[in-house]
C-alpha cells in the first residue's frame, strides 16, 4: 500500500478470498458451516492500511479457482452455486456479514462478486457451471449489497464475450439479474471485463473505442 501511494496510485483491486475454504468453510451440501474468524480480524487490519494510505479498494471475494480441480473443495462450491437456497445461505451469512461490517468504509471503492466466472461456465475442469446459476448468484449477491449498503457492485468478467449483447449475450445486464432472482436491487452498477491482448481478434481493443462500440451497455459506466 506504501508502494502504491508512493507511485500516485489510488485504487487496488484485491482477492481477499482466493480458492478453497480456507476462509468460507462449506458443509458437504454447498451450505455455509462457518466463517474464519481470522479473516474479519485480517479484513480490519486491511482497510485500517487502505485509510492511511488513501488507496481505496475493490474486494474480490471469489474467483473461478474455487471451481477448479478434482478437490472436495471444488465439489462444494459447484454444489452451492447450483442451488438457490445455497447461493442465497452464502450471500445472507457472508456478503451481508461482509456489508454490515465495511459497506460505510469510505476506502471500499467497491465489491468484485466473482473474478473470470466465464471460466466456470466454458472449462470442464471447472464444472461447466451453466450461466442460469452463476447470474442467479450474482443477482441474489447484488441485491443483498444493495439492500445492505451503498457499496458500488461489479463482476470481473474474462472478457466482454460475456458482458455483451454482441457475442453471447449480456450475462450480467439488468434484466437479466432481475429475471433470475425477482428482485430490483438485483443489478451491477458499472461493468469490469477484463482485456488481453489475446482478446483483440475477437472481441476488439477497448483502449480505442468507445463502451458502445465495444459492445457494452453504453448507460453504464465500465472500468476495464
Amino acid at each position: 500500500f506504501a508502494k502504491l501511494a508512493q507511485d500516485g496510485i489510488n485504487c487496488t483491486r484485491i482477492w481477499i478470498n482466493c480458492a478453497g475454504e480456507n476462509i468460507v468453510k462449506l458443509d458437504a451440501d454447498g451450505g455455509v458451516r462457518e466463517v474464519n474468524s481470522a479473516h474479519w480480524e485480517n479484513l480490519d487490519s486491511l482497510f485500517e492500511i487502505a485509510e492511511k494510505h488513501k488507496v481505496y479498494v475493490m474486494a474480490t471475494l471469489l474467483s473461478f479457482d474455487h471451481f477448479k480441480g478434482e478437490t472436495s473443495s471444488a465439489d462444494k462450491w459447484r454444489t452451492l452455486i447450483t442451488n438457490k437456497e445455497t447461493c442465497d445461505e452464502y450471500a445472507e451469512k457472508y456478503v451481508g456479514e461482509f456489508c454490515d461490517r465495511y459497506g460505510d468504509n469510505e476506502y471500499l471503492f467497491s465489491i468484485d462478486i466473482m473474478n473470470e466466472p466465464d471460466w466456470v461456465y466454458e472449462n470442464e475442469e471447472c464444472g461447466n457451471i451453466p450461466w442460469d446459476n452463476l447470474s442467479y448468484f450474482f443477482g441474489k449477491c447484488a441485491a443483498v449489497i444493495h439492500e445492505r449498503c451503498e457499496t458500488l457492485v461489479t463482476v470481473g468478467l474474462a472478457m466482454s464475450k460475456y458482458n455483451s449483447d454482441q457475442y453471447e449475450g449480456n450475462m450480467v445486464s439488468d434484466e437479466y439479474l432481475k429475471e433470475l432472482t425477482g428482485s430490483e436491487n438485483a443489478y451491477l452498477d458499472f461493468y469490469s471485463p477484463h482485456f488481453y491482448m489475446w482478446q483483440r481478434e475477437w472481441f476488439g481493443f477497448p483502449f480505442t473505442e468507445t463502451p458502445a462500440e465495444y459492445g457494452l451497455e453504453e448507460p453504464k459506466p465500465c472500468v476495464i
